[in-house]
């Protein structure tokens, strides 16, 4: 670090180099009097005086700097002798490759293509945003507290939705915390920033009247048809529906005693990999049984040409099943509503929504919640009453008459 100036400032400046590129910091000391031809030329009286003052604060800046590293170094040596290991630096731009090997509750395999796809969209963008904006921070260990509320305050800037930018949070606090116990860093500057209140956006249940309608406008629509009856009849969810084999249906079975069993079918969930139950009712019992002429031994699908649409075109399933709301008369204005907050607006009609009315049906015909929890798939009942459970006011008022005691 030394003492610089520019030809075109008239400012004092200090000069440093940091990855072989050079920086002048302003010192905030302005260049008085006459400047002689070089830096340490004698110059008038006035212009000696602001050089003093900007050594003096050249030299104070250079001690806070000494004094900066030297803790960073006795840092770094007590974590080395606790761990008995040195700390590693780690590149920014491997944030992905750090997440990539940080431990899951689930494989990797386990891992949804779209959440993983999400994630490293986020640390790109924080990369990216390293890059453009701190361009001489190359490891994860300088960035600090204020980098990392900038780079949030960025995340908010694009006009998010209260829960996508806590995910975004989520993520880097999640992989920083990794990198600790690699000690790589030795503080988690995403530790401390508040997650925001998310206002959910809850999907509807159909009514009678609009499942009809759905029903009605799907009747030679042989491919959205059997995914809507399924979801309807089960709470599966889209993905399980489209890849359901035939190795989980169970129709016209029986035990070993010879005793005929309920229809019903067994699906690992492709989001909370449990082995859930349903029973199958009249209507889904008619698709599956005119799907079984199609089956050849060979495509362990039901619907095949679903599971191939959903293994390689998951949006193509999601157009497929629009359009048939659309044609029931659903369209745009009933299947959406403005955010208060964030970039898209919400739905609150879809295929998501089939699963939503499975449970509210069920819930107000007084199945137990804890039957409903395990063959929805969902870990708590929490969940199944806050998001999923949205019976209509009349619905409402209906349970709390007919549940109701008479009196004299």
């Amino acid at each position: 670090m030394a003492l610089d100036w520019k030809k075109t400032s008239e400012w004092w400046y200090a000069r440093y180099t940091v990855n072989g590129k050079t920086k002048l910091v302003n010192l905030g000391v302005k260049i008085e009097g006459h400047r002689p031809e070089s830096i340490n030329g004698r110059g008038n009286e006035a212009f000696r005086r602001s050089r003093d003052r900007a050594k003096i604060k050249h030299d104070e800046s250079l001690a806070a700097i000494r004094e900066k590293r030297n803790l960073q170094h006795l840092t770094e040596r007590m974590i080395e002798l606790k761990t008995g290991e040195a700390m590693k630096d780690f590149a920014v731009t491997d944030l992905i490759q750090g997440w990539e090997r940080m431990p899951k509750k689930k494989s990797r395999e386990e891992l949804h293509p779209r959440y993983v796809d999400a994630v490293h969209a986020t640390l790109r963008r924080f990369v990216d945003f390293i890059q453009a904006k701190h361009s001489n921070i190359r490891d994860v260990s300088q960035v600090g507290r204020a980098v990392a509320w900038e780079f949030i305050a960025s995340e908010e800037s694009r006009g998010l939705s209260a829960k996508t930018r806590n995910d975004s949070l989520k993520r880097l606090r999640a992989v920083f915390r990794s990198l600790q116990n690699e000690n790589c860093v030795t503080l988690n500057p995403f530790d401390g920033i508040p997650l925001h209140t998310e206002n959910h956006v809850h999907r509807r249940p159909l009514t009678p009247e609009e499942i009809a309608k759905v029903l009605k406008a799907v009747e030679d629509d042989d491919f959205a048809r059997p995914l809507i009856v399924c979801a309807l009849s089960t709470a599966m969810r889209k993905g399980d529906c489209c890849c359901l084999k035939w190795t989980d249906v169970h129709l016209d079975a029986k035990d070993a005693a010879g005793r005929p069993l309920l229809d019903h079918i067994t699906v690992k969930t492709s989001k909370t990999g449990d082995t859930v139950p349903a029973p199958v009712d009249r209507r889904l019992k008619a698709e599956l049984v005119r799907a079984k002429p199609n089956a050849d031994g060979q495509n362990p699908y039901v619907w095949p040409r679903q599971a191939t649409m959903y293994a390689e075109n998951q949006q193509g399933v999601t157009w497929r099943i629009r359009q048939a709301f659309e044609r029931a008369g659903l369209g745009d204005e009933e299947t959406h509503v403005k955010r208060k907050r964030g970039m898209r607006r919400a739905s609150i009609l879809d295929f998501h929504s089939l699963r939503t009315t499975w449970i509210t049906e069920k819930l107000m015909a007084g199945v137990p919640i804890e039957a409903v929890k395990r063959t929805s798939g969902h870990r708590t009942t929490d969940v199944v009453t806050e998001h999923y459970f949205r019976p209509s006011d009349q619905q409402h008022l209906e349970a709390l008459i007919n549940g109701g005691s008479t009196g004299a």
